[in-house]
């Protein structure tokens, strides 16, 4: 009986361990906010929250809150309203929030198409480990809601089999060239016709003899 409670007791023991191993093993992120130009503020701060909790999802990283990150930054005296531009700064806001990796970035609109720039960044060495760019020419909507993740995807996944969704939907042109040309094909003559049948019959004058 005892050495059945002993050995219950370590295999659970040996689970929690496990747990735990796996859990710190987790690399600790931080997202820094994005860049812009083009748009507005209240335009990127969603965009900043999609890829938030989009990597949320994967359990491979244990991301940092934005409102502990952004109180940490705020009391080393970090502007939020200017987002770092180059490595150097990215690294330094990093080391402060003592986390792993870190993501930074821009998102840029000329005209209608947003350019998205993701940084993956290893705090430790100070390197880039991975650098994707896309040229999305879509909605605001479509770039919030589709294109965002499957960057954020890419991102995080070197192995993701994503295709992201770069240009708008657009209607088909050739079957709306043919229902037009077959709607004026049936059209055109059918008018003639009634044109033809509600014509008035031509009067002609006759001339009777007797």
């Amino acid at each position: 009986m005892y050495n059945r409670h002993f050995y219950a007791v370590k295999l659970v023991f040996l689970i929690l361990s496990s747990i735990i191993t796996s859990v710190s093993a987790q690399p600790s992120l931080a997202i820094l906010p994005i860049a812009y130009s083009g748009i507005s503020h209240g335009d990127v701060k969603p965009l900043t929250e999609k890829i938030r909790y989009e990597i949320s999802k994967d359990t491979a990283f244990k991301v940092m809150a934005r409102d502990e990150m952004e109180l940490m930054l705020g009391d080393q005296g970090f502007d939020l309203s200017k987002p770092c531009t180059d490595l150097a700064c990215g690294i330094s806001m990093g080391q402060l929030l003592s986390v792993d990796q870190l993501i930074s970035g821009s998102i840029n609109r000329i005209n209608k198409t947003y350019i998205v720039s993701l940084k993956l960044i290893n705090v430790g060495s100070g390197s880039v480990i991975r650098d994707i760019t896309e040229n999305c020419n879509v909605s605001y909507n479509t770039l919030l809601n589709e294109s965002l993740a499957l960057i954020t995807r890419k991102l995080i996944d070197p192995n993701a089999q994503v295709n992201v969704v770069i240009k708008k939907k657009r209607k088909p042109f050739i079957p709306i060239l043919i229902a037009t040309l077959s709607t004026a094909a049936i059209g055109v003559p059918g008018y003639f016709i009634y044109k033809h049948k509600t014509a008035e019959p031509e009067k002609r004058d006759i001339t009777v003899q007797w």
